[in-house]
């Protein structure tokens, strides 16, 4: 990897940089109540290949479940399909999906995938923010 990354001709400022985007859904209608959502951080990559990592955190707690795998294969679904609909080559990044909300009721898997891509969306946009453009020399 080059020690700038590029996006439509625009340089950008050099590795070890981070973005975090975060995806939370809350509908409250009696009967039909709906709860999810998570963070996604994109990070430099630690070697020439970006990885995906999930961990099992959840959001405003040093808590973790072992009981979410359908919750985090939906958001991994939807960061794929994301990248694959954007031409986003996700190998660029580290990216980490954590800070789970989870409801035992209202928690629907099908709203990670949603909530994932939202996230993405927002992590991407800082990371390709135009202020942080190399000046020209």
């Amino acid at each position: 990897m080059s020690e700038t990354s590029s996006i439509n001709d625009v340089q950008y400022l050099p590795h070890k940089r981070r973005a975090i985007g975060s995806s939370y859904f809350i509908q409250q209608s009696p009967g039909a109540e709906l709860l999810g959502g998570l963070e996604v951080v994109l990070r430099s990559p630690e070697s020439d290949v970006g990885q995906i990592v999930v961990s099992n955190s959840l959001w405003q707690s040093d808590e973790t479940r072992e009981d979410i795998d359908d919750y985090q294969k939906q958001a991994v679904d939807g960061i794929h399909a994301y990248a694959s609909e954007h031409e986003v080559d996700l190998t660029q990044f580290d990216v980490e999906l954590r800070k789970f909300i989870i409801h035992d009721v209202d928690s629907h898997p099908r709203l990670y995938y949603f909530t994932a891509q939202n996230a993405l969306q927002s992590a991407l946009s800082s990371w390709f923010h135009p202020s942080l453009r190399i000046p020209d020399s």
